[in-house]
Order: C-alpha cells, then structure tokens, then sequence
C-alpha cells in the first residue's frame, strides 16, 4: 500500500516528507545559503515568497549560483510545510539537513563554519533581527556534531570573524 501512496503521492506523514527532503546533496554554498532560509523562516512561522528568497541571496550571498534559487525555494517551502510550525519537526528536518555536512571535504567545512559565523555576527549587529539570530546561533550548535573540524577550530573561526564583522567594535560601542 505504501507503493501507491508514494506513487500518487498520498503519503501525508511527516516522517517521509522530512527523510525525502535529504535526497538531494547540497554544494557548501547552497548548503549555507538554506541554513540561513531555514533560520529566517523556522523563526519567523511564515513561508517566504520566492521574491523574499531571491531578495536574501542576492544581499548575503552575491555570489550564490541563480540557477539554484528555484530549487532553494521549492526546498525551504516544503521544509515550512512539513515542519507544522512544531519545534518538534523543525528539529528534525534541522537533522536530516545538517547531516549533509557529513559529505562536504575538509576545506569545505572551514569555509561553511567561516561563512556561519560571519552570518550570526551580522545577524547580531542588524536591527531587528535578534529572534532570527538566536535561533541562528542555536541551529549552529545543534549542527555542530556534524562539522568535520574540530572545537577548538571551530572555536578559532568564530573568535576571527568576531574581529572581522566588527562585532567586536559593536559591542564596545554599546
């Protein structure tokens, strides 16, 4: 029977639809680019248009590939869709999607913890934008277990990117 519902698409538990949103690999940098979708719209409870989503990219991500975008947003909706609004369910789909760190190289996943550092300082540093980057800097922990490098990397990285967004001057000028 379950044939059938997956045939015609019948099959409404969220079990599958969250196992099925892990097929597709992810390249670093789209991998990054839906993290920070995921964050915005775990947080805010709304599914983002397909204009909001462009709008993000192309403000924090100026090099991210276009021809993905329509993918990107297919994927961030049905991630909405699929979570009800629970936690219970974000923090699954959060699983099955920060267990795809798993296949990126070495050098990748310096480069991914650089970008989501600088992404979750900024987040700090913006008008706001406090819930959305709490919830940030919460997912990155969570996803940390599947980082290939090690704490005390990671650890380094934020430290630099702290001086490097000017987070650290933010703070001394508040």
């Amino acid at each position: 029977m379950s044939f059938f519902k997956n045939l015609f698409g019948m099959d409404t538990e969220s079990n599958n639809d969250n196992n099925n949103l892990s097929t597709k690999i992810d390249s670093p940098e789209v991998w990054t680019a839906k993290f920070f979708l995921m964050a915005i719209t775990e947080t805010s409870d709304e599914e983002p248009s397909i204009e909001d989503v462009e709008e993000i990219l192309i403000n924090t991500f100026p090099t991210f590939p276009q021809n993905e975008l329509q993918s990107v947003y297919s994927s961030i909706t049905a991630m909405h869709k699929n979570s009800s609004n629970l936690k219970s369910e974000w923090d699954k789909i959060w699983d099955i999607f920060s267990s795809q760190h798993d296949f990126f190289q070495l050098s990748e996943s310096f480069s991914v913890c650089r970008d989501l550092a600088t992404i979750a300082f900024n987040l700090k540093m913006a008008d706001n934008m406090e819930n959305i980057a709490e919830n940030f800097i919460y997912r990155i922990s969570q996803s940390e277990k599947y980082f290939k490098i090690s704490k005390s990397d990671f650890v380094e990285i934020m430290e630099e990117e702290r001086e490097n967004t000017g987070y650290n001057e933010y703070k001394r000028n508040q």
